[in-house]
């Protein structure tokens, strides 16, 4: 019984499996969160030390907040660019899928998806223009920077093979 469902999966699935790990922009969204992996565990190693239960308990609050300042620099980079990170990625990975120039692409997709970020931001009770928020570059901004990515990246240099070079 086990068998027959295993040979009907195959037979059905696996052509449709293949299909869509073949697909060049889901090759190209895995590859640039693998280049995003190490940024991502290192800001997490980060977090996890400075934020260690009942850490009160051995060492002085003071220095818990010390630490805690000092490792605030190295999250914010780690977690909010992450998805200038994934846009490079992405845009890299598909300049070697279209045998483009892969450096290109990727600073082309990275000045894409800034096209479309936000540089307005309000900063005490003001309204501030042309800067870019880091809220803005992370976590959050991650969907809309893959659609960028592909897009741009389309949009700049057609679907041809050869297009770029």
């Amino acid at each position: 019984m086990i068998t027959i469902i295993a040979d009907k999966l195959q037979k059905y699935l696996l052509p449709v499996a293949n299909k869509i790990g073949s697909n060049r922009y889901l090759l190209a969204i895995k590859d640039a969160f693998l280049i995003s992996l190490p940024f991502t565990m290192f800001g997490s190693i980060i977090l996890a030390l400075v934020n260690i239960p009942f850490l009160n308990k051995l060492i002085a609050e003071d220095t818990i907040a010390a630490i805690q300042a000092a490792a605030a620099p190295i999250q914010n980079v780690t977690f909010n660019v992450i998805a200038v990170i994934v846009v490079l990625g992405i845009g890299y990975s598909l300049g070697k899928y279209y045998k483009s120039n892969p450096i290109y692409t990727a600073i082309s997709s990275l000045i894409g998806f800034l096209m479309v970020t936000p540089t307005t931001t309000l900063f005490e009770e003001n309204v501030v223009t042309g800067v870019y928020e880091l809220n803005n570059l992370g976590t959050m901004a991650i969907f809309s920077g893959i659609i960028m990515a592909i897009l741009y990246r389309n949009l700049s240099m057609g679907r041809g093979e050869k297009s770029g070079n």
